[in-house]
């Protein structure tokens, strides 16, 4: 019987919008910042806080930058950081179901920056967690942060042993559970979405298991001309979340400040030569 594998209690975080999304939300975490010359200006505020507290900062050269984050999309900083609390079904997913609020549920999503797309996505649609079987469910890496750009602080990632008696839970407190398939039975558009919603989204390569499709009370597809199979499962999450706050989020109770703060971080580091409304990946 193999020994349970130790898990880091610190990681490296990359992005300006991811970086500053951490200052912002658990600055007493931060334990060093890798940044270069660019990047340090827009950051000054962070640097002076280290400096007061002792915490080291380090202004570094790009080549630096790309050994320490193992990636080229850096963007100039790279915090190291105490390691967020990744909840298990045991957490706090009681208090979220009796909240009401739309959860996603990832079946076999395994790409980190497809994971990372998806969590961008639920911080500006107000849910609260995304749940996936914890064998396959990615953890947040430095990549999943960097494509989220700030939204992993405002989502729960947790990981379920028993997934169906979560959801037999969740049914019994009212939840709908929709499975978006390219099989489904009525078009996303045309469902009446409950308050209390669960999407399950599929991989790419297989989409959504079977055996989660008969636990899941409707199936609905995503309409479009049907020129391909199917629709990369961060646009899928997007369009159905999208679709739920068109009847839902105007009024909703779970409202949360991450879109204006996603905005905020992304006007505070846009640079000149980037059109006012140009997205950014």
């Amino acid at each position: 019987m193999h020994s349970p594998r130790k898990e880091s209690f610190e990681e490296k975080i990359y992005g300006r919008n991811a970086c500053w999304a951490i200052w912002k939300a658990r600055p007493q975490d931060v334990i060093r910042i890798y940044i270069n010359k660019i990047a340090a200006p827009r950051f000054k505020e962070c640097l002076q806080a280290l400096a007061k507290t002792k915490r080291a900062y380090h202004v570094v050269e790009n080549d630096e930058l790309v050994r320490v984050t193992g990636s080229n999309h850096h963007e100039g900083v790279c915090f190291l950081v105490k390691s967020k609390k990744q909840q298990d079904s045991q957490g706090n997913l009681d208090q979220i179901l009796k909240s009401g609020s739309p959860i996603v549920f990832l079946d076999g999503v395994e790409n980190p920056h497809n994971f990372g797309a998806l969590v961008r996505v639920a911080a500006h649609f107000g849910v609260r967690a995304i749940l996936g079987d914890e064998k396959t469910l990615p953890k947040l890496s430095g990549a999943s942060y960097r494509v989220a750009q700030g939204g992993a602080e405002f989502v729960d990632i947790i990981r379920c042993q028993n997934i169906d008696q979560i959801f037999k839970k969740a049914a019994e407190q009212g939840y709908q559970i929709i499975a978006v398939t390219t099989d489904g039975k009525g078009s996303l558009l045309e469902a009446k979405l409950n308050s209390k919603t669960i999407f399950i989204l599929g991989s790419e390569g297989k989409g959504v298991s079977a055996s989660l499709k008969k636990q899941s009370h409707s199936m609905v597809f995503i309409p479009g001309t049907g020129n391909v199979q199917s629709l990369n499962v961060s646009v899928a999450g997007a369009l159905a979340l999208g679709e739920y706050w068109r009847q839902h989020g105007q009024n909703s109770k779970h409202k949360t400040k991450s879109s204006s703060t996603l905005s905020s971080n992304q006007k505070r580091f846009s640079t000149p030569t980037h059109k006012k409304g140009t997205s950014k990946k």
